[in-house]
């Protein structure tokens, strides 16, 4: 990731502030250093895989964000005309979803709280499913999460789009929702504005699919497996991917879209992971203490 990362960026004119990647390095470095500490000094293989898998976590986002960033400078015409037809063609009114949902202010907040709540429950899950022993279903979060997160971005950068929002008129009443500042990020990487990337003020660029979408189709496959977390994370996601069309500017086929990406995801991550072999330091772990790791094949 990191190489293609550079390349993209190079050819696309940007730079980056490696300064700004200090603190994330340092945090996976750390992460990385207890992963083995656990894994060797003192044997937990729950505790060891879940902050290597959060280590990696962290280095795959940043570098995909990277990416996305090279990948939206690249100019090429927009589709958010075709994706307003598509949506009217399917008699879905963006607009019309608007009004209803500022008629219900206390439903607003909640799906608004639900869509940025991401972050959150992305760590949530890793953690959550590795202490608890579901190391193959945090596996596969993982792996879902690296796979839709770079659906989207081929995606996007085939079909770049820059939000509902532009389609808003100067004397609409919701013109407010134009200055979302992703708007004007991804304008100013199209137009070479710019060029200087810092990790530390960093916009989600993905219009088509979305990325939000396919995450909460993701969450609420992981947190299934956990009894007393499945309804608290379908409800959560539910929300997550109603605020979405609002919350993110997006048109409704990129909702359609990221329901795909998420479930191509997570079928790609069950594939890897259904025949292959446990970790070798999972037997090195289970072996002297004479424990066996979960079956491959169990959820």
């Amino acid at each position: 990731m990191a190489a293609i990362t550079a390349v993209s960026m190079k050819i696309a004119g940007l730079s980056f502030d490696c300064f700004s990647a200090a603190k994330l390095a340092i945090v996976c470095a750390l992460m990385q250093s207890l992963a083995y500490f656990y894994q060797v000094k003192r044997p937990d293989e729950n505790l060891s895989i879940t902050l290597s898998l959060i280590a990696k976590l962290i280095a795959f986002s940043a570098m995909a964000t990277l990416l996305s960033y090279a990948v939206a400078a690249t100019d090429r015409p927009t589709w958010d005309q075709t994706f307003l037809l598509w949506d009217q063609t399917l008699g879905l009114n963006w607009f019309a979803y608007l009004n209803f949902m500022q008629s219900h202010p206390i439903l607003t907040t909640i799906c608004r709280a639900a869509y940025q709540s991401v972050i959150i429950q992305t760590f949530v899950a890793v953690g959550v499913l590795g202490l608890s022993g579901n190391l193959k279903r945090a596996e596969e979060f993982v792996l879902s999460y690296a796979i839709a997160g770079l659906i989207a971005i081929a995606a996007s950068g085939l079909m770049p789009a820059i939000a509902m929002f532009i389609h808003i008129g100067s004397d609409d009443a919701f013109t407010q929702l134009v200055d979302a500042p992703f708007v004007a990020t991804i304008k100013s990487l199209r137009d070479g504005s710019l060029t200087n990337i810092t990790l530390e003020q960093m916009d989600g660029v993905i219009t088509f699919p979305s990325f939000h979408t396919a995450l909460g189709v993701i969450f609420g496959y992981s947190f299934w497996v956990l009894p007393k977390w499945r309804w608290i994370g379908v409800a959560i996601n539910v929300l997550l991917i109603a605020g979405t069309p609002i919350n993110g500017g997006h048109y409704f086929v990129d909702i359609l879209a990221g329901v795909v990406a998420g479930t191509v995801a997570i079928w790609i991550s069950r594939l890897a992971t259904a025949t292959r072999s446990p970790p070798r330091h999972l037997a090195e772990i289970s072996g002297p203490l004479g424990l066996q790791a979960p079956p491959i094949g169990s959820a």
